[in-house]
Order: C-alpha cells, then structure tokens, then sequence
C-alpha cells in the first residue's frame, strides 16, 4: 500500500498538481470550489413563515466544504440552535420549529447560518432574513354563515384556517365559507387564521333566507384587521349588513381607512351603525382606488364626517356612491367629491339623502359618466356651491341626470337645452330650480329619452310637448309655475305609463282641448290632470278600458261625464271627477263592480238630484257583497254640499241596523253623500 501512495504521489507531480488543485477538480461539478481559502454557504429557501408551516419550517442551501455538523444554524426558533451536515453533494437541509412564536407576527425572522470547514479554510456567515406572516382575525356570530369569505391570492402558502367557536374542528377555506351552527347558543367567537398579505377579498353581507338570518356578526375593525398595513393585496372590501335599523351587528369602531390596503380598488361599506368615524382623509396613494361606496340611515346616531378625498381620488376612483336610507341623514356631514375635478374616467356619482357640501358646475364635462345624481343631499342652502343647473351636452355617455329636492337655487339657462347627449335616458329636476320654458324645449331631446321629471319648483313658461318622445315612458311635470300653451298631448307615445300635470297655475286661455286617444295608450297607469280645459268633453270610465289605468284625475277641467260605471276596470285604484257636469241618464249613473284594487270614486258635483244620489246608493248597495269580497278599502265620494240626504233607511243599510242587522256595508266601506 505503501508503495501505491508513493507512485501517486509521484505521478501528481509529474503533472504539475498540488492536492489543492485536485481538491477543485473534484469540484469542478457543484455550486463552490474549495481552493479560495474560504468557504461558502447558501440558502435556498424563500417562503413565509405561516401556519401551516410554522413548527416544521424547511430552511435548505448549497456549501462548499462536505463534513460532519460543519452548519451551525442560530435563530429565534424552538432550541435556538442546531447543527447539520454540509453533505457530499454539497448541500445542506434542515427543519425548524417558529411555534414558539406569537399568533399574530409580521415581524423578520433572522436565520444565521455559519459553515465551519476544517483545516485552513475560513469559516462563513451568512443570514437569512424570514417574513413571518401571521395573524388571527376575530369576530362574534350570532346567527350562521353563508358565503362569507376571507379570501386568499392564488398562490398563497396560508389558506385562511377557520375555528367556529364550537367546539367543531377547524376548517381550511378560503372563500364562500358556509356553517351551520346546531346549537344556537350565540354568540360564538369565530377566528380566522391567515396570512395578511395574502388576503386580496373580504366579503359577507347579513340576509335572510327561509326564515332565518345569516352573516350576523360583531366586528370590531381593528380585530377583523389586526395587523395594520399587512394587508397589501387586499383589493375587495365589501361589509352589507343590509339593515336600516340600528343593531349592534356589522363592522364597528373606526372605519377601515382604505390608504391602509395599498391594492385596495373596491371599498364598499353598507349600514354598520356601529361605526365611529370615517378616516379623516384619503389619499389614494398608487391610484388604486376604484369604487368608494358608503350606505347609512337616517335611523343612524353616530356623528360621520366624509373624508377630505386627495387629488390623487380624483384620477382615480370612477364609481362615487354616497347614500342614505330614509328621508335625510343628519349624522353625517363634511364635504361630497367635486364632479368637476374628475380626471379619471368616472362613471357614476350618486349623492342620495346625505348632508354634505356640493358643487353644481356651470357643465359637467365628462366622456365616460352614465349617472350624476345629488337628491336629497345638500339641504341647507349653506351646503350649495354654485348658481345653475350643469350643462351636459358635453357629457355624451350620461343616461341619468338628477338633481332633486335639494335646498340650492340653481337656473335653467335659456339655452341648457341646446345640447344633449344623446344616450340620455332620464332627467329629473326639482327644489328651488328658476328659469323659462317654453312649449318645444323638449323638442332636440333624444330619442332615447325615456323619463321626464320637472317638480316643485320655480321655474315659469309653458308645459313642453312631448310628441317627438317616442320611447316616453313616464311624464311627470308637477306643481311648478307653468302655462299651457298647447296641450302636451300624449296620443303618439305609445310607450306612456305615467302623465302627471296637475298643479300648475293654468290659464287655459288657448283651451279647450281634446282628451288623448286612449286607444294607443295601452301601457298608460296614471294620467292626472286637475284643471285643464277640457270643457265640454264627453267622458266616461268605460273609455279607459283600453289602458292600465290606475289612477285616473280630472277634477275641475269642465269634461261632461256621461256614465259612473267602473265595470272591467281591474287595474284602477282611484277615479276622481268632480267639479265638472253629469250629463248622463238614470239607468247609466251606477257605479257597478270595480276591480280588486280599487279603493276611491270621487264624483262630487253641485246640482246632482236626489233622485240620482238614490240610484247611485241602490247601485252600490245591490253589487255590496261582490264589492266588499273583490276590493280593499272603498269609498264613494257623490256630492259636494247638502242637496243630497240620506233617507233613514239607507242610514239603517250602511251601519246593518233596523231590518238590516247583520247586512250593512262593511267597516272598512263608506258611501259618502256629506261631502
């Protein structure tokens, strides 16, 4: 053997190589060659400290030098130390155990590891940094679960871990999670381990469904998201607990500030009267921000003041939804977005029951906006920012204009009309509104328009005809300052569902006028129109059997009514036609048996005789039963003045007296002769 060696060791030098060299010939094939005087280390590993993995964390590299516990491995781990070996294949492997750790960490954990090869190479350190992502949202359930979800990013390492409260086993899910809790001994204190930067959607909205309530849950902000700042991919927040009422369920504390979730592009927070504030400002760092959405009550007491919104929000966010259940929310104030300083492609403002400061633009100049809507929102005239009503010409996507029973003083220019986008579909305008209309204001209106709304306002001048309106659908022009000049006729809107003109201050120096051919309007519900000339037009119920009238008035317009026989009218609720002239014969003036929704027949007149006010009562009283059976409340409404009584026996009929106990109309049915 001797003799072996030292013909190797010849033969070594005969080819000019040192035992060093050969040592990195041996090497050439890995990661390190060991002739340097030096060793080296690596470290593969690049995951998270999470759950899942968290007593059994694999931690692996490359070395350069192979032998026996050469590795030391340091941390804050279970044992703080170990020792591995750097293996003939030059790497090295270890598992370590963080459960020592706290549940809810975000910190950096160092792994420090130090190669010590034998012989002259020096020893090498080197540290792994690790991101510890853990934390434990908590929250109370008081009813059980349907489609809740904590929802994870695809290529998460956590899937959220879910503990019910109990004593059930806990549940890997991440979105849609469902429970159903056997014993109803809430509450139950629910947790949800996971790792923050991996939830990008949090969603659940209170319901009902056979009976039962679902998604009830206590929330407290800062338990649901116990680590701020860790959630940077969330970028879905929605929290409906769907109730107008003040309850103790949903989120409470602070609101969620959305500069906290840097990814964040939905924010959407409905009715959780357990709410404090609202972060006092949003900047929108990245311009993320998407869709800010906030519901309230006026039901709600907590104080809210809307953000102060950054200039970023306005590059940003293009869907603003501000709203209020009931008529107005007094809880909350501070100041709305300016539609004007949108340079984003918004699509949707909604200002709807909230007190807030508003600006009305001159116009609104918008290529991509389909609603703007500020309704019950500025309601002190301290709250309103600027003088008329915006022009939209230049908004060419809006569907949907509406500015209605605010407190602001806002003029129709002479010439808002003059332009229109031509995709509008609706326009609604009322409160303190001045200007002048005249009869074809609506006459460039588009095609498209579908729905017309002018009320309680000031504005003067005449009604605008309607004819070139095609697709009409709903006409709506009440209580303003307004003339006719002609009488918007809706003959040829075949569309037409809704006709309302009545209290404006009509002369009717260019009337009479016709009533509409009610043949082409079958789809009509409502046509109110107190006080227009139509005198000495015949009209009777029977007329309207071609339409879905409802509501049918046309009280003092002068019209000649020919018959009271509310027979076949199935859809009609109320027929009012006083004030005007009975010209009908005896055997036509019974009222017959209306429909199962009628409620009200008002045909007061002055001059109607006895004998006719007894053939209207023996109409009513003969068809009683099927009346009573097939309608709710009902009255009929026969004279104004006293020129008709009541006999004592038709006394004894209404109230089931005399020889009539147990017959009388019913409680909720009255003939009114008195009125």
């Amino acid at each position: 053997m001797f003799y072996l060696i030292h013909y190797f060791l010849i033969l070594v030098s005969l080819l000019g190589l040192s035992l060093s060299a050969f040592a990195s010939l041996e090497g050439l094939n890995r990661p390190f060659l060991k002739g340097n005087g030096s060793a080296h280390v690596t470290v593969s590993s690049n995951e998270k400290i999470v759950f899942d993995n968290q007593s059994n964390f694999k931690v692996s590299g490359y070395c350069s030098h192979p032998g026996f516990k050469n590795i030391l491995i340091e941390g804050k781990f279970v044992g703080t130390t170990v020792k591995v070996d750097c293996l003939k294949n030059q790497t090295w492997k270890v598992s370590l155990d963080f459960s020592n750790g706290p549940e809810t960490d975000m910190s950096i954990s160092e792994i420090k590891i130090t190669h010590s090869p034998k012989l002259r190479f020096k020893k090498v350190k080197v540290v792994r940094k690790v991101q510890n992502c853990r934390a434990v949202a908590q929250f109370d359930a008081y009813s059980n679960f349907s489609r809740f979800s904590f929802e994870s990013t695809p290529s998460a390492q956590q899937i959220p871990i879910w503990n019910f409260g109990d004593g059930s086993p806990d549940v890997k899910l991440s979105k849609n999670v469902s429970y159903y809790y056997l014993n109803k001994n809430y509450p139950y204190k629910v947790t949800v381990k996971h790792c923050p930067e991996e939830i990008e959607r949090v969603f659940w909205a209170a319901s009902k469904k056979l009976g039962h309530e679902e998604n009830l849950v206590i929330a407290p902000v800062q338990n649901l998201f116990p680590v701020t700042g860790g959630y940077k991919n969330l970028s879905y927040l929605y929290v409906n607990n769907k109730s107008s009422k003040v309850n103790p369920y949903g989120l409470s504390g602070d609101a969620p500030d959305p500069d906290q979730f840097p990814a964040l592009e939905s924010y959407q927070l409905f009715y959780n009267s357990q709410l404090l504030s609202l972060p006092k400002d949003i900047k929108c760092h990245g311009e993320k921000l998407k869709n800010y959405r906030f519901y309230t009550s006026s039901e709600f007491t907590n104080p809210l003041k809307h953000p102060v919104m950054g200039p970023s929000c306005y590059r940003s966010i293009i869907y603003y939804d501000l709203y209020c259940s009931g008529l107005f929310c007094k809880n909350i104030s501070g100041e709305a977005m300016d539609i004007a300083k949108f340079t984003s492609d918004i699509t949707y403002y909604r200002l709807l029951g909230v007190n807030l400061k508003v600006n009305f633009p001159e116009e609104i100049k918008s290529q991509t906006l389909t609603q703007f809507q500020v309704s019950r929102s500025a309601m002190k005239l301290e709250n309103c920012r600027g003088n008329s009503v915006p022009q939209i010409g230049s908004s060419p996507m809006l569907k949907y204009f509406d500015i209605t029973h605010n407190s602001c003083y806002l003029d129709i220019s002479h010439d808002w009309n003059k332009s229109w986008p031509l995709s509008l579909t609706s326009i609604s305008l009322s409160g303190p509104i001045t200007g002048v209309l005249n009869s074809n204001w609506l006459e460039n209106a588009p095609q498209t328009l579908i729905h017309f709304r002018l009320t309680d306002s000031l504005v003067q001048g005449y009604i605008p005809q309607i004819r070139s309106l095609l697709a009409l659908t709903s006409f709506n022009v009440r209580n303003n300052l307004l003339d006719i000049d002609n009488f918007p006729d809706p003959s040829k809107n075949l569309h037409l569902r809704y006709f309302n003109i009545s209290n404006n201050p009509f002369s009717n120096t260019t009337g009479p006028y016709k009533f509409p051919d009610w043949t082409a309007l079958v789809s009509l519900q409502k046509f109110l129109a107190p006080g227009v000339d139509f005198g000495g037009q015949p009209h009777k119920p029977q007329d309207l059997l071609p339409t879905k009238m409802n509501e049918f008035n046309i009280d003092y317009t002068g019209a000649y009514i020919t018959s009271f026989d509310l027979t076949g009218l199935k859809h009609l609720k109320y027929w009012f036609a006083s004030g005007n002239q009975f010209v009908g014969s005896l055997d036509q003036s019974i009222f017959g048996i209306p429909g199962e929704k009628f409620e009200e027949a008002r045909v007061r007149f002055n001059g109607l005789t006895q004998v006719y006010c007894d053939n209207l009562f023996d109409g009513v009283w003969a068809n009683r039963k099927q009346i009573n059976e097939s309608t709710g409340f009902t009255r009929f409404q026969v004279l104004k003045g006293n020129l008709c009584q009541l006999t004592n026996d038709q006394s004894q009929k209404i109230s089931g007296q005399g020889a009539y106990v147990g017959e009388g109309l019913w409680s909720q049915y009255s003939l009114d002769f008195s009125r």
